[in-house]
C-alpha cells in the first residue's frame, strides 16, 4: 500500500493510470489487426524456443532479442497469439507511464506536470500506435528511462544510463537518433564530470556489446548507408509537408481506418498544438520546454538522416514530442486557473476522457465496423495503404482446415506462418513449396475491398483476395 501511495500520492494521478491501464489493454488481442512485422517477430520467438535459431540473433541484425525474450513467457502461457505479443508492450507502456508522470512531476508544478501527462499518453498517436507488439514501440520508454537514469542521485546512476542506452540500441537501431539527441543536450545543459561517467560504458556495452558484433557480421539487410544519406535534403523539405499529417494524428487514425482528417480539421487541431507549444515557452518557467523541443528536434534530424523512406512508425516521438509540449503550455495555463478557481483541477482527467472519446469514435469504432481498409492514404510525401492494420481472423478462419495456403505478400505470408503455430489446422506452405499451395492470398484491391466477391475462396474476408487454385 506504501509503495502505491507513493506512485499515485495523489487520486487524479491513480484516476488517470487506471484510464490509461484500460486503454492500453481494450481490444489488444485484436485492434488492430495483427501486423506482418508483429508476425515477423514473433515467429523469431518460435524459431528460438523451437531451437531453430540461435539465442542471441534478433529478427534483424538491427533489432534485437531482447523483445524476444520478453515475449517468450507470454508465448508459453497464452500461445502463438497476437496477444502474446503485444502484452510486453502494454507493460512497457505502463512503466512508461509511471516514469513519465515521477519526471514531470519532478520538474513541473502540479497541474502542469498531469496535464502534459495527459496529452502525451491519451493523444490518438500513443493510443493508436503504441499499443502495437514490435521492437519499434518501446523506444519512448527506453528514452523516459534513461532521461530518468541521468538525473537521479543514485549511486550507479551512470552504470544505469549506460545499460539502459545500451539496452535501447539493442532492442532496435533507431533508437540511436533519440539516444544521442538525449545525450547532447542534457550534457550540453548540465556538462557533468566526464570523468566520473566511465561506469556508463560498461553498462553500455554490456546492453548493446554482441549486437554491436552482429551488426558488424550481418550486412546484407542494413541496405546502402551512402544511397540513404544522399536523400537526405529532400526527406528533409518533404517533412515539413508531412508535419502537420503526422502531429494531428491524421495518418495515425487513417493507417486504421483510410480515411483522413478533413483540412480544416487537421488545421485546426495542428493550430491548438501550436499555441499549446508557444505557451509552455512562455509561461513555463523553467527550461523543460526547450529540453523537450532541442531533443525532439535533433532526434527527428537523425531519423530524417537514418531512414530511407517515410513511414508512420518513424515519427512517433516527434509526434508525442509536440504533444508532450502543448500539454506543458496548457497546463501552465490550468495552473493559474486552479489557483483562482479549484474546480479546474479536475481538468486533466476531463481532458483524458475527451481524448479517449475522440479515439473510441474516430478509430475504434469504424474499425470493429469494419475490420479495416485497404484504401491509401497520405504520408506528406507519398501515399501508403492501410492494409498492413486490417484483421486477418476472417482470413484464418475461413482457411483452417481447406488446403496449403501461400502468398506473395511478405506481410501476409508472415500472419499465415506464425498463425499456422496456433493452429494445427492451417497449413502454410513456404516459396519452394509455393507450387503445392491450393489457396492463394493478396490484400484486396482499394475497389473490390467493400464488397464480398462469391467467386473468391474466402468471401467474407473481403480485404483480402483469397483464389483456390
Amino acid at each position: 500500500m506504501n509503495a502505491v501511495r507513493r506512485f499515485f500520492p495523489d487520486s487524479r494521478l491513480a484516476v488517470l493510470f487506471v484510464l490509461f491501464f484500460v486503454a492500453n489493454l481494450a481490444y489488444l488481442h485484436r485492434v488492430p489487426g495483427f501486423l506482418g512485422d508483429e508476425a515477423s517477430e514473433g515467429e523469431n520467438v518460435y524459431q528460438i524456443l523451437t531451437e531453430e535459431k540461435n539465442l542471441v540473433q534478433g529478427e534483424r541484425s538491427y533489432i534485437g532479442v531482447f523483445t524476444d525474450y520478453a515475449r517468450m513467457p507470454f508465448v508459453g502461457v497464452l500461445g502463438y497469439s497476437s496477444l502474446a505479443v503485444r502484452l510486453p508492450v502494454f507493460f512497457g507502456n505502463l512503466i512508461f507511464f509511471v516514469v513519465l508522470a515521477a519526471l514531470l512531476k519532478k520538474y513541473a508544478e502540479k497541474e502542469t506536470a498531469y496535464l502534459a501527462l495527459v496529452f502525451l499518453c491519451f493523444s490518438p498517436i500513443f493510443i493508436i500506435y503504441q499499443r502495437l507488439g514490435w521492437a519499434i514501440t518501446l523506444l519512448p520508454l527506453f528514452a523516459v528511462l534513461l532521461i530518468y537514469a541521468l538525473q537521479s542521485k543514485g549511486k550507479y546512476r551512470w552504470l544505469l544510463a549506460g545499460l539502459v542506452a545500451g539496452v535501447g540500441l539493442q532492442t532496435h537501431l533507431l533508437f540511436l537518433p533519440t539516444l544521442a539527441a538525449i545525450l547532447l543536450v542534457l550534457f550540453a545543459l548540465y556538462r557533468p564530470n566526464i570523468l566520473r561517467a566511465w561506469p556508463a560504458l560498461i553498462g553500455f556495452w554490456a546492453g548493446f556489446g554482441m549486437q554491436a558484433a552482429i551488426l558488424s557480421i550481418m550486412k546484407d539487410d542494413q541496405g546502402d548507408p551512402s544511397q540513404t544519406t544522399q536523400l537526405f535534403s529532400e526527406r528533409i523539405a518533404d517533412f515539413w509537408e508531412a508535419l502537420p499529417l503526422y502531429a494531428t494524428g491524421s495518418s495515425f487514425v487513417a493507417q486504421y481506418t483510410g480515411i483522413e482528417f478533413s483540412p480544416s480539421a487537421i488545421l485546426a487541431i495542428f493550430l491548438l498544438l501550436s499555441i499549446g507549444m508557444l505557451l509552455a515557452f512562455v509561461l513555463v518557467r523553467t527550461r523543460i520546454p526547450w529540453i523537450i523541443a532541442s531533443i525532439t528536434a535533433l532526434h527527428t534530424f537523425g531519423i530524417l538522416y537514418m531512414i530511407d523512406r517515410y513511414s508512420l512508425r518513424y515519427f512517433v516521438i516527434t509526434a508525442l514530442g509536440i504533444w508532450l509540449l502543448a500539454g506543458l503550455g496548457y497546463g501552465a495555463v490550468l495552473e493559474r486557473l486552479t489557483k483562482k478557481l479549484p474546480v479546474f483541477s479536475f481538468a486533466p482527467i476531463a481532458v483524458a476522457l475527451c481524448l479517449l472519446v475522440w479515439s473510441v469514435f474516430s478509430t475504434l469504432i469504424p474499425f470493429l465496423k469494419t475490420g479495416g481498409s485497404v484504401a491509401q492514404f497520405d504520408l506528406g510525401n507519398r501515399t501508403t495503404s492501410a492494409s498492413p492494420f486490417v484483421d486477418d481472423r476472417p482470413l484464418i478462419a475461413c482457411l483452417r482446415g481447406k488446403g496449403a495456403v501461400f502468398s506473395e505478400v511478405e506481410p501476409i505470408q508472415n500472419i499465415l506462418l506464425y498463425r499456422s503455430h496456433q493452429y494445427d489446422d492451417l497449413v502454410v506452405v513456404d516459396e519452394g513449396s509455393k507450387k503445392t499451395a491450393q489457396f492463394i492470398v493478396a490484400y484486396a484491391s482499394e475497389q473490390e475491398a467493400p464488397k464480398s466477391n462469391a467467386d473468391l475462396a474466402c468471401p467474407e474476408a473481403s480485404l483480402f483476395r483469397v483464389i483456390k487454385k
